[in-house]
C-alpha cells in the first residue's frame, strides 16, 4: 500500500495521521510526529502570519492534482466557526519549505 495522503493536526501536542490504500479504500494510521514537521509549521505560521491547526499534505497523483500541494487551515471564523485555508502548491514553496517537506514525506514513509 502506498501513502495516498497525509495529515498533521497541532492541536493538544500534535498529531500526524497517514492515509494508505488502494482502489479508492484508504486506511488511516497515526505515526509518530516526522522530526521535522515543528520546523514545517513553523516556516508556514511565518509564510501566513497566523497560527496553523492542522496542514493536509495531497501527495497521490490519484488525487486528480497537475501537481502535489498542502493544505493549510488556520484562524478559525468566530462568525462561521470554519477555518480559514490556504493551498499551497509544492512548486511556490521556497527552499527551505520544500526541504522540510521533503523531509517529512520520507519520515513518514511516503
Amino acid at each position: 500500500m502506498n501513502i495516498k495522503r497525509m495529515s498533521y493536526n497541532s492541536i493538544s501536542g500534535g498529531t500526524f495521521t497517514i492515509y494508505m490504500g488502494e482502489d479508492n479504500k484508504l486506511k488511516e494510521k497515526n505515526i509518530t510526529l516526522p522530526e521535522d514537521i515543528n520546523d514545517f509549521n513553523s516556516l508556514l505560521t511565518k509564510r501566513i502570519g497566523e497560527p496553523i491547526e492542522n496542514i493536509t499534505f495531497q501527495i497521490d497523483e490519484s488525487q486528480h492534482l497537475s501537481e502535489e500541494r498542502i493544505i493549510v487551515n488556520y484562524k478559525r471564523n468566530p462568525d462561521t466557526h470554519r477555518n480559514t485555508k490556504k493551498i499551497i502548491n509544492i512548486s511556490e514553496m521556497n527552499f527551505y519549505e520544500k526541504l522540510r517537506y521533503e523531509r517529512i514525506k520520507t519520515q513518514a514513509g511516503a
